[in-house]
């Protein structure tokens, strides 16, 4: 049944949507893995329970790849810091891959004018076109 006249501000409410289910950090994380671990889930809403495994690996690559750095073991730091940027990618964490990619095709051609750069006007040095070169010839204007 239609209800009549002005309708209640209670038919209004948008009913809540339901919370996702919060990532739980694996128990064999330390402290500091931990940490990363939540702040990570926090800032990134769309990882799912299934990727809280790979999440603990990228806590894991994380504070290994800190506390290699104080080290001079360059080797064993950057393999680690590899490990932590592909367990970033795979994840979606890395900032590339929050962006879309026609809107990143779209701001590097606004930024540069639409125009390659060996077309635009700026930089073109008109004295040096109308030069004479080394056989006393000259360049035609266009």
């Amino acid at each position: 049944m239609i209800q009549r006249g002005r309708k209640s501000s209670t038919s209004n409410v948008v009913p809540l949507q339901p919370t996702r289910s919060r990532l739980t950090p694996p128990s064999i994380l330390t402290a500091a893995e931990r940490a990363i671990f939540i702040e990570t889930a926090i800032q990134h809403s769309h990882l799912k329970p299934g990727d809280a495994m790979v999440l603990a690996a990228f806590a894991q690559a994380s504070v290994r790849s800190f506390k290699l750095a104080k080290k001079e073991d360059t080797a064993a730091w950057e393999k680690s810091v590899r490990a932590m940027l592909a367990l970033a990618r795979s994840l979606r964490l890395t900032p590339i891959s929050s962006a879309r990619p026609e809107a990143l095709g779209r701001s590097r051609r606004d930024y540069s004018s639409g125009q390659e750069p060996w077309h635009r006007r700026e930089h073109y040095d008109e004295d040096e076109h109308n030069r004479e070169d080394e056989h006393g010839e000259g360049h035609p204007k266009n």
